[in-house]
Protein backbone atom coordinates (compact mmCIF):
# COMPACT_ATOMS: atom_id res chain seq x y z
CA UNK A 1 0.00 0.00 0.00
CA UNK A 2 1.25 3.59 -0.52
CA UNK A 3 2.73 5.41 2.42
CA UNK A 4 0.44 8.02 1.31
CA UNK A 5 -3.05 6.52 1.86
CA UNK A 6 -1.31 4.07 5.10
CA UNK A 7 -3.50 5.88 7.43
CA UNK A 8 -6.44 6.55 5.58
CA UNK A 9 -8.88 3.37 6.91
CA UNK A 10 -8.66 4.91 10.66
CA UNK A 11 -8.70 8.47 9.49
CA UNK A 12 -12.25 7.29 7.26
CA UNK A 13 -13.66 5.04 10.36
CA UNK A 14 -12.87 8.28 13.00
CA UNK A 15 -14.93 11.00 10.20
CA UNK A 16 -17.66 8.02 9.94
CA UNK A 17 -18.16 7.59 13.61
CA UNK A 18 -18.84 11.22 14.22
CA UNK A 19 -20.87 11.48 11.15
CA UNK A 20 -23.35 9.23 13.38
CA UNK A 21 -23.00 10.60 16.30
CA UNK A 22 -23.62 13.94 14.90
CA UNK A 23 -26.70 12.57 13.05
CA UNK A 24 -28.16 11.13 16.32
CA UNK A 25 -27.57 13.76 18.44
CA UNK A 26 -29.68 15.97 15.71
CA UNK A 27 -32.40 13.70 16.28
CA UNK A 28 -32.67 14.50 19.63
CA UNK A 29 -31.19 18.17 19.47
CA UNK A 30 -33.23 21.14 21.29
CA UNK A 31 -34.40 23.91 19.93
CA UNK A 32 -33.26 27.63 21.27
CA UNK A 33 -35.32 28.46 24.76
CA UNK A 34 -38.10 31.12 24.13
CA UNK A 35 -38.46 34.32 25.83
CA UNK A 36 -40.65 34.75 28.79
CA UNK A 37 -43.16 36.89 28.64
CA UNK A 38 -46.17 38.02 30.76
CA UNK A 39 -49.55 39.11 29.23
CA UNK A 40 -52.89 39.64 30.19
CA UNK A 41 -55.13 36.83 30.13
CA UNK A 42 -58.44 36.53 28.59
CA UNK A 43 -60.25 35.36 31.77
CA UNK A 44 -58.16 38.07 34.03
CA UNK A 45 -54.94 38.00 35.36
CA UNK A 46 -52.21 37.53 33.88
CA UNK A 47 -50.45 34.74 31.45
CA UNK A 48 -47.09 34.23 32.46
CA UNK A 49 -44.77 31.38 30.35
CA UNK A 50 -42.14 30.90 33.02
CA UNK A 51 -45.01 29.73 34.83
CA UNK A 52 -45.10 25.88 33.73
CA UNK A 53 -41.57 25.27 34.06
CA UNK A 54 -41.38 21.83 34.28
CA UNK A 55 -44.63 21.10 31.92
CA UNK A 56 -44.88 20.56 28.38
CA UNK A 57 -46.32 23.80 26.68
CA UNK A 58 -47.75 24.20 23.10
CA UNK A 59 -47.68 27.50 22.78
CA UNK A 60 -49.55 28.72 19.60
CA UNK A 61 -49.83 32.41 18.02
CA UNK A 62 -53.20 32.74 16.62
CA UNK A 63 -55.74 35.27 15.35
CA UNK A 64 -59.20 35.27 15.80
CA UNK A 65 -60.28 36.09 11.88
CA UNK A 66 -58.35 33.39 10.75
CA UNK A 67 -60.55 30.16 10.28
CA UNK A 68 -57.34 27.57 10.52
CA UNK A 69 -57.00 28.94 14.03
CA UNK A 70 -60.25 28.85 15.24
CA UNK A 71 -60.09 24.89 14.15
CA UNK A 72 -57.25 25.17 15.89
CA UNK A 73 -58.50 26.18 18.92
CA UNK A 74 -61.20 23.53 18.83
CA UNK A 75 -58.41 21.16 18.37
CA UNK A 76 -56.94 22.31 21.54
CA UNK A 77 -59.94 21.61 23.49
CA UNK A 78 -60.28 18.16 22.24
CA UNK A 79 -56.14 17.99 23.57
CA UNK A 80 -57.45 18.80 26.75
CA UNK A 81 -59.19 15.75 27.26
CA UNK A 82 -56.81 13.45 26.08
CA UNK A 83 -53.75 14.25 27.71
CA UNK A 84 -52.83 14.65 31.69
CA UNK A 85 -53.10 18.82 31.81
CA UNK A 86 -51.11 18.27 34.84
CA UNK A 87 -48.25 17.60 33.01
CA UNK A 88 -48.76 19.79 29.97
CA UNK A 89 -50.04 23.81 29.44
CA UNK A 90 -51.92 25.23 26.30
CA UNK A 91 -50.57 28.99 25.82
CA UNK A 92 -52.55 30.62 23.18
CA UNK A 93 -51.62 33.99 22.40
CA UNK A 94 -53.75 35.93 20.43
CA UNK A 95 -51.39 38.59 18.11
CA UNK A 96 -52.33 41.88 18.04
CA UNK A 97 -55.42 42.35 19.56
CA UNK A 98 -55.10 42.82 22.75
CA UNK A 99 -57.39 44.03 25.11
CA UNK A 100 -60.04 45.41 22.88
CA UNK A 101 -60.65 41.97 21.05
CA UNK A 102 -61.56 40.57 24.41
CA UNK A 103 -65.27 41.11 23.87
CA UNK A 104 -64.87 38.80 20.43
CA UNK A 105 -62.63 35.86 22.21
CA UNK A 106 -65.24 35.50 24.46
CA UNK A 107 -66.67 32.10 23.20
CA UNK A 108 -63.69 30.70 24.13
CA UNK A 109 -63.92 31.37 27.97
CA UNK A 110 -64.69 28.95 30.45
CA UNK A 111 -61.77 26.37 29.97
CA UNK A 112 -59.31 26.57 32.23
CA UNK A 113 -56.88 24.69 30.83
CA UNK A 114 -56.32 26.55 27.68
CA UNK A 115 -54.87 29.92 28.38
CA UNK A 116 -55.58 32.66 26.28
CA UNK A 117 -53.37 35.80 26.66
CA UNK A 118 -53.61 38.86 24.48
CA UNK A 119 -50.76 40.41 22.76
CA UNK A 120 -50.60 44.12 21.38
CA UNK A 121 -47.92 42.83 19.01
CA UNK A 122 -45.10 42.97 21.18
CA UNK A 123 -44.79 39.25 22.11
CA UNK A 124 -44.94 38.09 18.90
CA UNK A 125 -42.75 40.43 17.89
CA UNK A 126 -40.02 38.52 19.84
CA UNK A 127 -40.66 35.42 18.40
CA UNK A 128 -40.42 36.83 14.88
CA UNK A 129 -37.21 37.42 16.31
CA UNK A 130 -36.21 33.46 16.90
CA UNK A 131 -34.23 31.20 14.23
CA UNK A 132 -35.72 31.09 10.95
CA UNK A 133 -36.68 27.46 11.79
CA UNK A 134 -38.48 28.66 14.48
CA UNK A 135 -39.88 32.09 13.92
CA UNK A 136 -43.34 33.11 13.47
CA UNK A 137 -44.55 32.71 9.80
CA UNK A 138 -48.15 33.38 10.03
CA UNK A 139 -50.91 31.62 12.14
CA UNK A 140 -51.68 29.44 13.41
CA UNK A 141 -48.06 28.38 14.04
CA UNK A 142 -47.45 26.11 17.43
CA UNK A 143 -43.91 25.56 19.31
CA UNK A 144 -44.07 22.74 21.32
CA UNK A 145 -41.75 23.81 24.32
CA UNK A 146 -40.24 20.64 27.01
CA UNK A 147 -39.90 21.57 30.63
CA UNK A 148 -36.86 24.07 30.26
CA UNK A 149 -38.82 26.21 27.62
CA UNK A 150 -36.77 24.88 24.91
CA UNK A 151 -38.03 24.29 21.80
CA UNK A 152 -38.43 20.63 20.49
CA UNK A 153 -41.38 20.71 17.72
CA UNK A 154 -42.55 23.61 15.15
CA UNK A 155 -46.04 22.65 13.57
CA UNK A 156 -46.90 25.50 11.37
CA UNK A 157 -50.61 25.60 10.03
CA UNK A 158 -53.74 23.85 11.74
CA UNK A 159 -52.15 20.84 13.92
CA UNK A 160 -54.73 17.98 14.80
CA UNK A 161 -54.95 16.54 17.87
CA UNK A 162 -53.57 13.43 16.53
CA UNK A 163 -49.78 14.93 15.93
CA UNK A 164 -50.00 17.11 18.96
CA UNK A 165 -50.27 14.13 21.80
CA UNK A 166 -47.97 12.45 19.42
CA UNK A 167 -45.04 15.49 20.25
CA UNK A 168 -46.38 15.95 23.15
CA UNK A 169 -46.08 12.07 24.43
CA UNK A 170 -42.44 12.66 22.97
CA UNK A 171 -41.26 15.06 25.82
CA UNK A 172 -43.30 13.26 28.39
Amino acid sequence: MNRKFRGFGNWFKSLLVLFVVVLMCGACSKGPKVPDFELVALEGGDCKLSREKGKVVVLTFWHLRCPYCRDQMEEFKKLVKEVDMKKVAIVAVHSHGGVRVAKMLSRFEGNPDIQICLDDGAVAKKYKKLDEKYRIQGVPHNLILDGERRIRKVRRGLTKVSQLKKDIKSLL
